[in-house]
């Protein structure tokens, strides 16, 4: 147990010490009171799933994958690619939105070209809206949030600039009136903040710019979904995990998943 997650040489490894009621090796907490036993049963649970796959409802059959990456379902791996955040490579869009929406459609109510209306009485269409299959997990059983899909570099230089349009286009559906569900966080695929930005398995302390960025958009109620290897599609907030296809529900069982104003 001597060894670190963070040690180069041994990604994948346990970390030497968390708490009582914490996941050695996501650091993941049980979200909820109660008594030390129920902590317990939660945090064993949740540590199987990171050997065994996630503990909820499985789809039938095999998966397919998305950018050669492994059965997020299948048993923990200890390799240096273990959690690493990973690019989808699709010819178009229209490509990755299919291939990523079929992934998540078991876990998932997915309604497609929902419109809406933003605050300046422009018509908006985001690609998909979702609600899950079993929403007493989460802490609105009236939980709901938008995805949009973009091939960035296609339609720009692929830099700073065509990312930062892309997240300024999120929060602008952020504060858009959606047909039959009002206002709705807004994740984008395969993730506004690029890859080469930060590794979201393994932060060092100088990725707090990305930190910043991870953290503004999310209090702007913009999150990223994306595609980590061993883990499968996760949705991510403020830097931390939502949902994820092999851990299920995370930080969705506390957070309200809601859009502010004012104060927070």
């Amino acid at each position: 147990m001597s060894q670190t997650v963070n040690d180069p040489a041994n990604r994948g490894a346990w970390p030497v010490t968390v708490g009582r009621f914490q996941c050695p090796h996501c650091l993941w907490r049980p979200g909820f009171s109660g008594k030390a036993s129920e902590l317990e049963e939660a945090l064993k649970a949740h540590t199987a799933a990171h050997f065994y796959g996630i503990q909820e409802a499985i789809p039938p059959g095999p998966i397919t994958p998305l950018a050669g990456e492994p059965d997020p379902r299948g048993p923990y791996l200890r390799v240096p690619e273990w959690g690493t955040q990973v690019d989808m490579l699709f010819p178009s869009e229209a490509a990755l939105s299919a291939a990523v929406l079929d992934r998540l459609q078991p876990y998932f109510h997915i309604e497609k070209e929902v419109p809406g209306v933003h605050w300046s009485g422009k018509r908006l269409w985001v690609d998909a809206v979702l609600h899950p299959r079993e929403p007493k997990l989460w802490a609105r059983e009236d939980v709901a949030f938008g995805v949009e899909f973009k091939n960035v570099a296609p339609n720009g230089d692929g830099g700073l600039n065509s990312y930062t349009r892309w997240a300024a286009q999120a929060v602008d559906y952020v504060n858009t009136q959606w047909d039959g569900y009002g206002r709705l966080m807004v994740f984008t695929c395969p993730g506004v903040l690029p890859k080469g930005f930060v590794s979201h398995s393994h932060e060092v302390p100088n990725d707090v710019h990305v930190r910043f960025a991870e953290g503004l958009l999310g209090q702007l109620g913009v999150g990223e979904l994306v595609l980590q290897w061993g883990i499968g599609l996760v949705f991510r907030l403020q830097g931390c995990t939502v949902w994820s296809e092999r851990q299920g529900i995370a930080k969705g069982r506390n957070w309200p998943l809601k859009p502010k104003v004012g104060n927070r």
